[in-house]
């Protein structure tokens, strides 16, 4: 570490400003200490320093000057607040290249969180690991809130590289939980998820565990590590069925911890009947070889059908179908064998060649039949078990959970830890006896477990006598904590009976039982025989000092035995990889041979390379100065080119507008014709009315006013002539009467008398208008 830069001094000096001490050379000596071991290792530790917001400039330009050496850096219990956290992002890539970053109570607000992450997002950033947790200094607790969860979910979706979380008592009660695994838009990389303490809602959990994308895959497929310890007071039993599912979809979940959660206790049952379904490893190779399996039957049905039709019907019909052929000699391009099915048998059973690798053409195709070890397959039903570690300490389980966990258990196959501790395990409780000799029985059966701890439990002598009869049954037990489970003798000393016979065994804690020097000394009497186990806990027995430190020296002399054999694996191991290393080194001689007499013909090469070159100088030179004539040729040829391409374009331009032109024109005189024919069509129409008009006017009006002036004619003059008829009739009848004297006719005075006027002028009032003539003075 460069430990001489100035900017440590910097950073002291600001620290110091900051917390208002003086500054001495013995406090700087110290804070170097702190920071230098760590610094070897790629680690900024700056934990814990008291430096405020005003120090991380400087912290900054640190970052800035170990580039590319530092990948961690440590800003826990700090309190640089939200201006601190902005400030960071001013180092640029050498803050966003970094694989670690702490902020362990750092004193961040929703306001915060918001910025920092939001402004984060915007850089390509290469961080794996963030550490957001709190300690319980309210004071300097991040508070992310719905603001800040937002901002991180975003974060998250837009950066495939983010890997781990950690909220250790950074509480995420309420909506912020569910609001931080609710806005997550894209499936994410996440591998390790840290929530104890933090007061996460079941609906959090249940986003956590069973959110999908469009696809139908889980959000946060790539789940291996979950932490939910701690939250009693905010989760519930309504949370385990999400639990249960994640337990069966997230194929890489393998450790989840849910101790210290005693509302779930009714509730697990789920997620431990989710322990009964088959690995996810061992479900998709199964997957692999029976698709191996199938593509080789096929292969060996195509085969066999290419023997004989009978053959060929047998397996496609399974009948057996005698079928007349002519088998001719076989020719030289053909095997003696594809003619007789019964070469197979002879030649071993190998599988048979293909025509076309009986041409020759391919090489000949091999299959060999399954191992033993192959064929017992796993059925794979979709849903698997992934757990490894499984944690449900502190939680007191029910005898219905102990049963359901003890039946699910029956056919695990993944589970290689699982601690039990203080789960109110009480055997002196009848319903507890039966569930807790059926789950020791298949706990002893699981294949791969190798850590159990059964803690706090009050499983006296009766538990601890059939955990040592079971011991024996676990061929890969390596860890077994019984501590006060209220064992005497009789059960340590079953329990110690049963050490020499296990083959895995090295950890044995029997811390605070009641143990006596009886059951230690059959311990003694175990160790003696068996050499591999390395760590024992007697501490708060009832054990003599003397025999305490008996049966300690054997357990010292089992690590040192161990650590023989570890260090005698490792000398074969390191023998082997220096034969190897000789080897290559032979290898490397004979390569340096072959590298030596190569580099004579090198400088053979180079020689001839030179008098090539020599020779290529001179070309160069005559073909450099064709080039330059070529080059002026060129020129010279572009300028006429673009001189021509002028033209053209101004003919091209011409001939566009004269076409142009002629188009317009063609379109005016078709639109003109267009309306002449239109115009023609319009008159003629016209006339074709008019003269119907005029047939029908004549039809209609004209005739019948004619005939009607034919009839009025005819009516006057019929009238006239009745008229003159009855005027000469009076006529008469007056000279009549007048003969007769019966009447007389008086003359006007001033007017003469002039009769035969009068009766003339009579006709002339015109028809209709005739008046009969005035009386004449009767006396």
């Amino acid at each position: 570490m460069d430990t001489k830069t100035p900017l440590w001094s910097k950073l002291y000096s600001q620290k110091c400003h900051d917390l208002g001490i003086i500054p001495t050379d013995n406090l700087y000596e110290r804070f170097i200490v702190a920071v230098a071991p760590q610094m070897q290792d790629g680690v900024l530790a700056l934990a814990d320093q008291g430096l405020k917001a005003t120090s991380i400039p400087i912290v900054c330009e640190l970052l800035t000057h170990f580039y590319g050496t530092v990948h961690t850096l440590d800003l826990s219990m700090n309190p640089i607040l939200d201006e601190g956290a902005a400030l960071l992002l001013e180092a640029g890539p050498a803050f966003t290249d970094l694989k670690t970053v702490r902020l362990r109570s750092v004193g961040l607000s929703p306001t915060g969180f918001d910025y920092f992450f939001t402004t984060l997002r915007k850089y390509k950033c290469s961080i794996e690991n963030i550490d957001l947790s709190s300690t319980s200094s309210a004071e300097r607790r991040n508070r992310p809130g719905e603001i800040g969860s937002h901002a991180l979910a975003k974060f998250i979706s837009a950066n495939s590289t983010i890997k781990s979380l950690v909220f250790t008592n950074t509480q995420l009660r309420g909506n912020s939980g569910a609001t931080l695994f609710k806005a997550i838009s894209h499936p994410s990389s996440l591998t390790h998820l840290h929530l104890q303490n933090t007061d996460i809602s079941n609906k959090a959990v249940e986003y956590i565990f069973t959110r999908e994308t469009a696809s139908g895959a889980n959000m946060l497929s790539e789940l291996v590590h979950v932490d939910l310890s701690g939250n009693t007071s905010s989760l519930t039993g309504d949370c385990c069925q999400a639990i249960e599912i994640g337990i069966k979809r997230l194929k890489h979940l393998h450790t989840l911890i849910l101790s210290k959660n005693t509302t779930l206790a009714r509730s697990l049952v789920l997620p431990f009947s989710a322990l009964r379904h088959k690995s996810a490893d061992l479900a998709a190779a199964a997957e692999a070889y029976n698709k191996r399996m199938q593509e080789r039957t096929r292969w060996r049905h195509e085969t066999f059908k290419s023997l004989c039709p009978g053959m060929k019907n047998f397996i496609e019909t399974g009948k057996v179908i005698g079928e007349r052929m002519t088998i001719s000699e076989p020719s030289s391009g053909t095997p003696a064998n594809e003619l007789d099915p019964s070469a197979s048998a002879k030649q071993g059973d190998h599988p048979l060649p293909t025509s076309d690798s009986a041409q020759g053409s391919g090489p000949v195709q091999t299959t060999d039949e399954p191992s033993d070890g192959e064929k017992d397959t796993v059925v794979y039903f979709g849903e698997t078990c992934s757990l490894r570690v499984l944690d449900v300490s502190d939680i007191p389980l029910p005898s219905e959970a102990i049963g359901q966990l003890a039946l699910a258990l029956q056919k695990n196959e993944t589970l290689e830890s699982i601690n039990l501790s203080y789960c109110s395990i009480d055997l002196s409780q009848p319903e507890f006896r039966t569930v807790f000799e059926a789950l020791i029985v298949n706990l002893m059966r699981l294949p791969a477990l190798k850590t159990l701890s059964l803690t706090g439990n009050n499983i006296g002598n009766q538990g601890a006598i059939f955990v040592g009869t079971n011991l024996t049954n676990s061929e890969s037990l390596e860890a077994l904590e019984l501590c006060h489970c209220g064992i005497l003798d009789p059960g340590m000393s079953s329990i110690a009976k049963a050490i020499p016979s296990c083959t895995a065994l090295k950890v044995l804690n029997l811390k605070g039982n009641n143990g006596t020097d009886t059951s230690a000394r059959i311990i003694y009497a175990s160790l003696s025989v068996y050499h591999k186990l390395t760590t024992l806990n007697l501490e708060l027995n009832r054990i003599s000092y003397s025999l305490y430190e008996r049966i300690n020296t054997l357990v010292h002399n089992n690590q040192v035995l161990h650590v023989e054999n570890t260090t005698t694996e490792l000398e074969d191991a390191l023998q082997e990889q220096a034969e190897q290393l000789a080897k290559v080194m032979k290898i490397k001689d004979g390569i340096q041979q072959k590298h030596d007499i190569l580099a004579e013909k090198c400088v053979n090469l180079i020689d001839e390379i030179d008098k090539c070159h020599s020779e290529h100088t001179k070309w160069t030179a005559n073909i450099d100065e064709l080039q330059n004539t070529l080059d002026e040729a060129r020129k010279d040829n572009n300028i006429k080119e673009g001189k021509l391409n002028s033209i053209n374009q101004q003919i091209s331009q011409m001939t566009s507008k004269g076409e142009a032109e002629i188009a317009t024109i063609e379109l005016k005189r078709k639109q003109a014709r267009d309306k002449a024919s239109v115009t023609l069509n319009k008159i003629t129409d016209l006339e074709a009315a008019m003269q119907t008009k005029e047939i029908e006017f004549q039809e209609e009006v004209i005739k019948p006013k004619q005939e009607q002036l034919v009839r009025l004619r005819n009516e006057l003059d019929l009238q006239l002539k009745n008229q003159v008829r009855i005027l000469g009739i009076l006529l008469a009848t007056e000279q009549t009467l007048i003969a007769e004297k019966k009447i007389t006719i008086e003359a006007p005075q001033h007017q003469p008398v002039d009769r035969a006027p009068q009766v003339s002028q009579r006709p002339a009032a015109g028809p209709g208008s005739l008046q009969r003539p005035a009386p004449s003075k009767r006396k």
